[in-house]
């Protein structure tokens, strides 16, 4: 139900996801993880996506301003995959095939191994970068909307405030302009 319910939501320019730990990302799709139970994928970039672990969609409706209407989806908590020693908040990988990980590192040298005889084995047209959401709070806003156009907003303040707190805050906003 969540997916179907973030799915109307994603695309180029139709929302921004504000993260747990602060910055945004547009949702340009949304699928059903296939390598680890009861998590949602977002594609972020054509090889990039962000697996969340879904706990609750809460919708918030202001009939005064739709347009900063928001959706607010907590995240129950991933384990770490143990690629690194210490995991906080988030955990970067590459995927090189599926469910297969390796640490971040290895995008940015654009390979994975060496073959027998010592060369590079460049990462396929298979893997991407994969970012682990570890639990914490996405915000759902429109593009045009008072919150997204806050530079204040972007501190991850939404990931320790309730959705009827987050909509006091919009409210408040939106009285003084």
């Amino acid at each position: 139900v969540i997916k179907q319910a973030l799915a109307h939501f994603a695309g180029q320019s139709r929302n921004h996801a504000h993260l747990p730990r602060g910055g945004g990302m547009d949702i340009l799709d949304v699928a059903t993880a296939m390598t680890e139970a009861a998590c949602l994928e977002f594609k972020v970039s054509p090889r990039a996506v962000y697996l969340v672990k879904p706990r609750v969609l809460e919708l918030e409706y202001i009939s005064r301003s739709p347009h900063d209407s928001f959706l607010l989806l907590t995240l129950d908590p991933l384990n770490p995959t143990g690629i690194y020693d210490e995991v906080r908040g988030q955990e970067e990988l590459v995927e090189i095939k599926s469910g297969e990980y390796l640490e971040r590192g290895v995008w940015d040298q654009g390979y994975a191994y060496h073959d027998e005889n010592g060369y590079e084995v460049p990462l396929t047209d298979e893997a991407r970068l994969l970012t682990r959401w570890m639990g914490g709070k996405m915000l759902f806003v429109a593009k045009a909307s008072l919150w997204n156009g806050m530079s204040k907003t972007y501190d991850g303040r939404h990931n320790t405030m309730t959705a009827g707190e987050i909509r006091a805050f919009i409210e408040r906003e939106l009285r003084l302009t």
